[in-house]
């Protein structure tokens, strides 16, 4: 069954053909009842900046003016869809690809309309989402959105992660996956009130997130490297939430799963970034990072959501009733 997060082996291109707002249609790459997409967004200009921006079919959102790439920059993204399987993107430019990575179910519930819950004050706040998702949810879906250089983090409440925030670029924005604890309380911190947050959805089980976020970070550089998560998750995990993080000016770093094809190494992460990437049977995926300040946090994982066995005792008198035995 599925795992909230489920993901491609190959990421597939869809961009849209014309530029402005455009319906994407993905009905022949995700199962029917998803929920939502997994996108990895990507200028790929040499010279030039462009901009990109993504949403829900028939939703009046527009982050546009705030959706700047710089030169050969990268955002991981995730966009609701409607019941056709159909979400919007506007690019400026066909130097901007947005690749499907992968796809959401019914694990993952998006809010309509987005809710603001930008910081009134500088240094960690408390996110206070208990309105919002169910009793059951494990963590939310956000977008922060700067239209100055302003910097952000985001943490589960409770956690001790506080990495130094890199410089960022203005008028962009990124989408972040973090646990919530038992009162669904998460905490952002930002260094200038023009950062804005978003919660968009929330995540249920089997999507789990860590108090404290993991050091995962390999260390060959320029190459796509195995990275073994057996030790830090569980058997049956197949997917991995990811914070990218550059500890420095930008650098080339991306994600991609064990065997895949994928090969998008020439684009840049300009402050920290939540990545999303499946994992092999063997619990690997693969890393790519241009030097050795380019660090990988293991946020969180998915795995397979199974149902619970039935009671024996249920069976046994079931089938006694239909005369089995």
């Amino acid at each position: 069954m599925g795992s909230g997060f489920n993901f491609l082996l190959n990421a597939i291109n869809v961009s849209p053909a014309a530029l402005g707002w455009r319906d994407v249609d993905v009905s022949a790459h995700v199962p029917l009842g998803s929920t939502g997409v997994l996108l990895d967004i990507c200028n790929s200009a040499a010279v030039a900046e462009h901009w990109a921006d993504v949403r829900k079919n028939g939703s009046a959102d527009d982050d546009y003016a705030n959706g700047r790439l710089t030169i050969r920059t990268h955002r991981y993204a995730i966009v609701p869809l409607d019941v056709n399987r159909i979400f919007e993107a506007q690019i400026d430019h066909v130097a901007v690809q947005i690749w499907l990575i992968g796809y959401c179910d019914t694990s993952v519930v998006f809010l309509d309309p987005r809710v603001d819950k930008s910081a009134a004050a500088l240094g960690w706040q408390d996110v206070d989402c208990s309105a919002e998702v169910s009793a059951d949810a494990t963590g939310i879906i956000v977008k922060f959105i700067t239209t100055l250089a302003a910097q952000e983090q985001i943490r589960m409440k409770g956690s001790a992660d506080d990495r130094a925030m890199p410089g960022v670029i203005n008028n962009s924005w990124k989408f972040c996956t973090i646990g919530v604890n038992a009162l669904k309380l998460a905490e952002q911190k930002v260094d200038d009130l023009a950062a804005d947050l978003y919660l968009i959805g929330y995540v249920k089980p089997p999507i789990t997130f860590f108090m404290n976020s993991i050091d995962i970070s390999i260390a060959a550089l320029l190459a796509w490297t195995d990275d073994d998560l057996t030790a830090v998750t569980e058997p049956s995990a197949d997917g991995a939430i990811i914070d990218m993080y550059h500890g420095g000016a930008g650098d080339r770093m991306n994600l991609r799963k064990n065997g895949s094809g994928d090969s998008r190494t020439d684009t840049f992460v300009y402050d920290d970034e939540f990545g999303y990437v499946g994992l092999d049977l063997g619990n690997i995926f693969e890393g790519y990072i241009q030097n050795a300040d380019n660090d990988f946090f293991l946020v969180g994982y998915t795995k397979p959501l199974v149902a619970p066995p039935k009671p024996k005792g249920t069976i046994a008198m079931h089938a006694k009733l239909a005369g089995i035995i």
